[in-house]
């Protein structure tokens, strides 16, 4: 099975292994992110509305509350014990010791570009990093689908190695910022994107060379998806 996995990984690019992730520890996740809301936003918040709040505080442009409440989340110990599980994952199936480098979830809001990110690869924005760097995404709260904006990959696009042509673009003053490949569209012609599907417990790891981006959600929902990065050490 592991072996299996790996030729997946190396072949496409990415693998989500199903069902690794311990329901408990992301079960603490969650619960740290109604905290940390409730917390920084001053209100009454729950699992049934913080969809609406957070809808509510994107469309105020009231970024600066919610950056302060996704980092105080992000800093928590919930979030850093993942990060050990996760650097012990690595070190199970690619036999590297690693440290983290970032701790964090993206978020997607219906209809809002200022957190998607455009095509890019992670590479961009640790080329500064001649080590190897691992890169891993899970859902936490909800499930991760096309319909809610999941990530998507050009498959084996990593082969391409690291690129250094490409463009800047960040469409918010205070949103996320893309380095978006210049022959991106002769690219989406060689290598099909895929979507990744993720329940909770799944986890995907890519390659610091694939390409992908998140999507526009499409659901009154707020995705929450995990973020991993490490380096070796």
């Amino acid at each position: 099975m592991i072996l299996r996995l790996k030729y997946d990984y190396y072949s496409k690019g990415y693998v989500i292994i199903r069902n690794v992730l311990n329901k408990k520890d992301l079960d603490k996740c969650k619960d740290q992110l109604i905290l940390s809301y409730k917390k920084i936003l001053r209100e009454n918040i729950n699992y049934n509305n913080i969809h609406e709040l957070l809808t509510k505080y994107e469309k105020n442009k009231e970024w600066d509350k919610l950056y302060i409440a996704f980092k105080d989340a992000c800093q928590s110990k919930p979030f850093l014990r993942m990060s050990k599980k996760l650097e012990n994952l690595t070190k199970n199936f690619f036999n590297v010791k690693t440290k983290t480098l970032t701790c964090a979830y993206a978020i997607g809001i219906k209809n809002s570009k200022r957190t998607s990110y455009d095509w890019h690869q992670e590479k961009t924005y640790y080329s500064k990093i001649r080590k190897k760097t691992f890169h891993y995404q899970f859902p936490f709260f909800e499930k991760c689908i096309k319909l809610n904006g999941t990530m998507s990959v050009l498959e084996g696009s990593h082969t391409l190695g690291e690129i250094s042509n490409y463009t800047y673009n960040r469409k918010f003053k205070k949103g996320v910022y893309s380095y978006i490949p210049k022959d991106i569209k002769l690219m989406q012609k060689y290598f099909k994107e895929k979507f990744l599907n993720m329940n909770i417990g799944d986890v995907c790891i890519f390659h610091e060379n694939l390409i992908h981006r998140s999507n526009i959600n499409k659901t009154n929902k707020v995705r929450f998806a995990g973020i991993n990065r490490q380096q070796a050490i």
